[in-house]
C-alpha cells in the first residue's frame, strides 16, 4: 500500500495591518460641548474597528478602501469630532502604500438598539435627499455594522451598531443658535455669525428646504423636525456652502403651505437661545423661494399660504416671528413681481 502524501498546503498571502491611530479632537463639539450619555467605551469601539480592518471586512475596510482606489490602506487616522445622543462623528483620514489620501466621515450609533434604527433611517433620507439636491446635502456612500463584543466575553451582550460613511465636507462646521438674532458655528472658540451673515444663512436654510421638496408627491424635510445642527457652514464663505448634515424625519403629506408655514412660523432653539428661521425680511423669503423652485411656483405656494394664513394656529414666541406688515408685503410681492 503506497503511502500517501501530505496535503500540500495553499499558500495564503498574510493580511498586512492596518497602523489605526486615534484622537479626540471634538472639534464640532462647541465651546460649551456637552455631556452625553454613551452606551458602550471608546475603547470598545477601537478595538472593533481595529479588528475589522485586519479582517477586512466589508463595510469598515471595503468602505475606506473604495474612496482611495485598489492600492492597499496602509494607515488612517481616526478623530472624533461630533458627539450628540444619537451619534459619534469621525474624521477619518485615510492612506494607501502608494500615498493616496482620502478623508471621509464616519457616523457610529451609540447603540445597538433606538439610535441604530434612527441612523439607519437617516441614511436612507439623506440618499434620497441627496439625490434630489446633490450640493445642498451630504453624500453618503457607504453603510453597514461594526460588531462590538462583550468585554465579558458574553455572547448573548455581543452588539451590532449601525454607522455610515459620507464624503467629507472640507471645513464645514455644524451650527448652534448664540441669540436671537445670531448663529455661531461649532468651533473651540465661541464665534459668531454678524446679523447680516444670520440672515444670509436663514435665506439660503429657506432655498434649501424648498429644494428638497417634492411637490408631487407632497413629501419633504419638515422645518419642525430640524435643529440647529443638522446644517453645516463653511464660516470663510459665508452662506454660499449651507449643507445638511443630518436629518431625523422626513414628512409625508407635507403641503407647500405647510412648509411655507412652518419655515416663516418655526425657530431654531439652543439652550434659552430662541432664533427665528424666516429670513428678517420678506423680500429675501420670497427671493429663497423663486431661488428653490420658481418664480411662478413661489407666487403660487405664496398665495394659497396667504389665503390661509388667518387659519393658522398660534405660535408661541410671537413677538421674534413674522406679524402683519411682513404678510402684508409678502402679498404685494406675489402680486407685482413677474
Amino acid at each position: 500500500m503506497k503511502n500517501k502524501q501530505p496535503r500540500k498546503r495553499r499558500a495564503t498571502t498574510p493580511k498586512k495591518e492596518v497602523r489605526c491611530t486615534w484622537a479626540e479632537s471634538r472639534t464640532f463639539c462647541g465651546p460649551y460641548p456637552k455631556e452625553y450619555k454613551r452606551f458602550y467605551q471608546l475603547e470598545t469601539l477601537k478595538s472593533a474597528v481595529e479588528k475589522a480592518l485586519i479582517e477586512q471586512d466589508r463595510f469598515v475596510y471595503a468602505g475606506l478602501q473604495t474612496e482611495v482606489g485598489t492600492a492597499p490602506i496602509s494607515s488612517c487616522t481616526w478623530d472624533l469630532v461630533y458627539e450628540d445622543a444619537v451619534r459619534l462623528v469621525f474624521l477619518v483620514q485615510v492612506a494607501t502604500q502608494t500615498r493616496k489620501r482620502a478623508t471621509l466621515r464616519v457616523v457610529v450609533a451609540k447603540n445597538h438598539q433606538e439610535c441604530s434604527a434612527k441612523l439607519l433611517r437617516e441614511y436612507e433620507m439623506l440618499t434620497l435627499l441627496h439625490q434630489r439636491a446633490p450640493t445642498r446635502v451630504v453624500a453618503p456612500c457607504h453603510h453597514g455594522v461594526v460588531f462590538l463584543p462583550d468585554r465579558h466575553r458574553r455572547r448573548d451582550m455581543n452588539r451590532e451598531v449601525f454607522a455610515y460613511m459620507t464624503k467629507d465636507v472640507p471645513g464645514a462646521a455644524p451650527l448652534y443658535v448664540a441669540s436671537n438674532t445670531q448663529l455661531a458655528f461649532h468651533d473651540p472658540r465661541p464665534r459668531r455669525f454678524s446679523k447680516k451673515d444670520t440672515d444670509a444663512i436663514k435665506k439660503a436654510m429657506t432655498t434649501l428646504l424648498v429644494a428638497l421638496y417634492d411637490e408631487e408627491r407632497h413629501h419633504g424635510l419638515d422645518p419642525a423636525a430640524l435643529y440647529p445642527e443638522c446644517l453645516a457652514v463653511t464660516p470663510t464663505q459665508g452662506a454660499s456652502t449651507l449643507v445638511l448634515m443630518h436629518c431625523p424625519r422626513l414628512r409625508k403629506h407635507l403641503s407647500a403651505t405647510t412648509l411655507l408655514h412652518h419655515i416663516l412660523y418655526g425657530v431654531f432653539k439652543t439652550d434659552d437661545a430662541i432664533l427665528p428661521l424666516a429670513p428678517a425680511y420678506p423680500e429675501d423669503f420670497f427671493a429663497a423661494l423663486c431661488d428653490g423652485a420658481s418664480p411662478e411656483t413661489a407666487r403660487t405656494w405664496c398665495r394659497a399660504f396667504l389665503a390661509k394664513a388667518g387659519a393658522m394656529e398660534a405660535h408661541a414666541h410671537e413677538e421674534l416671528l413674522p406679524g402683519r406688515d411682513y404678510l402684508a408685503v409678502l402679498k404685494e410681492l406675489t402680486e407685482t413681481v413677474a
